[in-house]
């Protein structure tokens, strides 16, 4: 998990299109790695952390369905 604090969605999607563009064709020995990524904000100081913590990884399993039905 990365914590932007203060930093808008569109930041946020800079910050994994980076992570992804770093992450293309790595491998180990004969494995190829693969990332999955997803962003969830939080709109206000009165959120619960827990909630954003669940919307983070739902964001997350979305990519990773995403990437695996391609």
């Amino acid at each position: 998990m990365i914590l932007l604090p203060r930093t808008p969605r569109s930041s946020a999607e800079k910050v994994v299109e980076r992570i992804q563009a770093t992450c293309v064709g790595l491998r180990v020995g004969p494995i190829r790695l693969g990332i999955s990524l997803g962003i969830a904000t939080m709109s206000s100081a009165d959120e619960r952390m827990a909630d954003v913590l669940r919307a983070a990884d739902e964001a997350m399993y979305r990519a990773k369905k995403g990437r695996n039905d391609s």
